[in-house]
């Protein structure tokens, strides 16, 4: 299985449902989430019970209050951010 480019091969549904049954890997980007903070990149930060997945190209935020489900977000734009730099960059 090679990088996701397109990130149609990640879902958030299928990333919510492993970060619910290895609760640690949401920690894990949780924490990654805060050191995104380069250009164009994705961000995840936690503001009490709720949960914020930011652009910080073009300002974009979405809250969610569901732990799994922000998590899984961050973690599909993340990938799919990556693979575009990676695309451009060949």
């Amino acid at each position: 299985m090679g990088f996701p480019i397109t990130g149609q091969s990640v879902s958030v549904e299928r990333v919510a449902q492993a970060l619910k049954q290895e609760p640690r890997l949401a920690e894990l980007w949780l924490e990654r989430g805060h050191d995104q903070r380069f250009a164009g990149g994705w961000g995840l930060k936690q503001d009490g019970g709720h949960y914020c997945v930011h652009n910080f190209s073009d300002g974009t935020s979405l809250w969610f209050d569901d732990r799994w489900h922000s998590c899984a977000e961050f973690v599909v734009r993340y990938v799919k951010f990556i693979g575009e730099v990676l695309e451009r960059a060949r």
